[in-house]
Parts: C-alpha cells; structure tokens; sequence
C-alpha cells in the first residue's frame, strides 16, 4: 500500500518467466509495496515514485524505464518458482541474514536497506547513512533506522533491548549483523551542524600529526593490513580516527601548523586508535592510544 505524501523507489521486480508482472517500492518512511506494472505508470505520473520513468514507443505503448538506474539489475523474485533468480543481485536479497518480519505488509528482503556508515556528533551517534537495492543513498535518524530494524528492514542490523547499570528502563539498540556497527566508517557533524565527509571534505578539518625520525610500520587490526613508512614521513590521525602517511613534501604542502587551537577535529573521534599498533624498527611495537595522538601537533589545511 503507498502511503500518502510520500516518495518511493523501486528496488526489486516480480517477474513470470521473461513477464515483469509487479515492481516492489520501498517509500523514504520504510513502509513496502508491491504494484503493478499499470499501477506503476499511474504512481510515475503523479510524481510518486522518484528512480523510474515511462517512455512511449512509436506503437503508442508506455516502457517503463529506471531513471539513474538500470531496472535489469534490481533483484528479481520468480513468481513462479516462488524463490530469487539465481543472479548476484538478486542472490543477495535471497541470502539476507536478517528474515523479512511477516508482520510488514508487503515487506520483501528486496525491501531492505543496508547501513554503510555511521553520522556522528563527537561520541553520539545521530544517524546512518544507509542504501537500497536500487543503490539509492539515503541518509536516516537514529530513531528511524531503529524503526526499520524492529521491522527487520535493515540487512545488516537488529534491534534489541538492552539496559546499562544507569538504566532505569531497557532501550533499544541497534546490533550488527555479519558486522561491527561500532567500526563502520563515519560521516561527522561539525560545530555548525552540517554533515562532511572526512574523507573528502578535508579543506577546513584539523589533524594530528607525528614527523617520524625512524622507518617503522603501522600495523592496522582492523583491516589487517600493515602501512610502512620511512624517515621523514608524517603519521597523521584524520578528522574520523583513521591513520594514514604521507611524504613530508606533501605534508608542507598541504598543511600548516596550528598554532591557535588546542584541540584538532579528530580528538572527538579516537575511538578507533585501539586497532592501530606502531613499530619503530629495532623496538617493540607500541599500541596506540587516544592520549598518545591528543600529544601529537595540530595541523590545519593550507586553505583553511
């Protein structure tokens, strides 16, 4: 059923043999539909339904067609055979760890959505950034990926209570499934309160930074891999924890101290120090911690 006041994006088909028969939309509120292919048409016209559009052909018929996707690489459910084609996509939805809850009217694991990263506020958490089987990127309050997770909307999480020793009542959380929530990559909230991506919109964040005087490596737990860095090289700890290297010329180039803060965008955002290990070689390695990178220098980008 389409609620009222709300837009939708198509995200799996139902098909009979080579016959597309239905189309499954999931609306920016979470709620499930399942429309036919003249029901679909209707929707497109009155503005409903936002990743698809209708094409006329020189016979007059309407062709349904994706509009910033390709409708032949949404997941596909066989009517017939009352399962998922045996494709990646469609595989996929098919292999969901998480059961789609009977109790949602409509609901299909060619429903759910998938958190990819975490919006954060120095330690809270206000929000994921989560993506359909459209590849549509949306962008959702804490409260309302929690909704969809009772729901078992969410692939990749559950929700359950839990009450802490300060807790008076259980409150519900969110558990990851097949991941760790706690270790997904994050997207900050700044002072201001606009969403940047570390990664990207580097032009205004600080960092802390450590010139090394030997050759060593950095071991990373969490991605099993080592970084290896030589004399003269920086450590740097970016505005979302993540240690990187970089050449000293490159460091010159791009950054300069700050010498009117005390505290750099990343402090907020150490909790992630625990999975790196330093080793200068000839010495032992030496686990990183959050109080060893606040001692590090603070380094502002060059058009700050």
């Amino acid at each position: 059923m389409i609620n009222p006041n709300t837009i939708y994006n198509v995200t799996g088909r139902y098909m009979s043999g080579q016959k597309v028969i239905a189309y499954h939309l999931v609306g920016e509120d979470g709620s499930q539909a399942q429309e036919s292919k003249e029901r679909v048409i209707y929707l497109i016209g009155k503005g409903v339904i936002a990743n698809m559009r209708t094409q006329t052909a020189a016979d007059n018929e309407i062709i349904l067609r994706g509009k910033g996707i390709n409708l032949n690489k949404l997941p596909v459910f066989d009517q017939n055979k009352q399962q998922f084609r045996n494709n990646d996509i469609s595989q996929a939805a098919a292999n969901t760890k998480v059961p789609v809850k009977n109790s949602v009217e409509h609901a299909n694991a060619m429903g759910q959505y998938r958190i990819l990263r975490r919006i954060m506020y120095k330690s809270k958490c206000l929000g994921y950034e989560v993506q359909d089987y459209s590849g549509a990127i949306t962008r959702k309050k804490r409260e309302d990926v929690i909704k969809l997770a009772i729901q078992k909307l969410i692939s990749n999480a559950v929700a359950q209570k839990y009450k802490a020793e300060e807790d008076k009542e259980p409150r519900i959380i969110l558990r990851g499934v097949d991941c760790d929530l706690g270790k997904l990559p994050i997207l900050i909230v700044n002072e201001q309160g606009k969403i940047v991506d570390p990664t990207k919109d580097a032009s205004k964040l600080t960092v802390r930074s450590a010139y090394m005087k030997r050759s060593g490596i950095i071991h990373d737990k969490l991605n099993n891999t080592d970084i290896k860095f030589k004399a003269g090289d920086f450590i740097l700890c970016g505005a979302n924890g993540q240690i990187t290297i970089k050449d000293r010329l490159v460091v010159e180039k791009e950054y300069t101290k700050d010498t009117e803060s005390n505290k750099a965008l990343c402090d907020d955002y150490l909790d992630v120090s625990s999975n790196y290990m330093i080793e200068i070689f000839g010495a032992k390695p030496v686990q990183l911690t959050s109080n060893m990178i606040k001692s590090w220098v603070i380094l502002k980008p060059v058009k700050a």
